[in-house]
């Protein structure tokens, strides 16, 4: 009787190791980009690749069940959904304003956005002195920093367009 319940036990052992193993085999993974963009990405856990999916296509790739990327570029408007058997890209529902932001200090400034979301890729900006730029920001209460060549921080005019 022992060697019986012994039995059944490594079988019933084995066939849970099988199992929870599954979930970290490769399997045919479809990544898909619905966006209005092109979208560079690097799938978590294959190094350091880039790959590049253009607006509205697809491709296959080995992955690992429920895959996870990060998003090279554009970050800001872009964002995705894991599945099981692969990624989706959509556009992120992002309200986008227009602002105009005034240098009124005697030096040239670079400026960036609290939350990073300026642009596509949240990237910084640089005024001359006394003078204004448009930029395009996907948040309506935007926090900017300004810090000159010495690396004060300054103030700036901000008004939405």
């Amino acid at each position: 009787m022992n060697i019986i319940r012994k039995l059944f036990l490594l079988a019933v052992s084995s066939q849970v190791a099988f199992i929870s193993c599954s979930n970290f085999t490769e399997n045919d993974s479809t990544i898909t980009n619905n966006s209005s963009k092109s979208v560079s990405f690097t799938p978590s856990g294959y190094g350091d690749d880039i790959y590049t999916l253009s607006a509205n296509a697809s491709m296959s790739k080995d992955m690992y069940s429920w895959p996870s990327c990060t998003i090279k570029s554009p970050k800001n408007p872009i964002a995705y959904k894991s599945q099981k058997d692969g990624i989706t890209f959509y556009d992120r529902d992002f309200d986008v304003y227009t602002w105009m932001v005034t240098n009124p200090n005697d030096s040239e400034v670079t400026v960036s956005e609290k939350g990073g979301l300026v642009g596509d890729n949240g990237e910084s900006f640089t005024i001359s002195a006394d003078s204004s730029v448009f930029v395009t920001v996907y948040t309506k209460s935007p926090t900017f920093i300004a810090i000159d060549s010495d690396n004060n921080q300054l103030s700036l005019e901000v008004t939405i367009k």
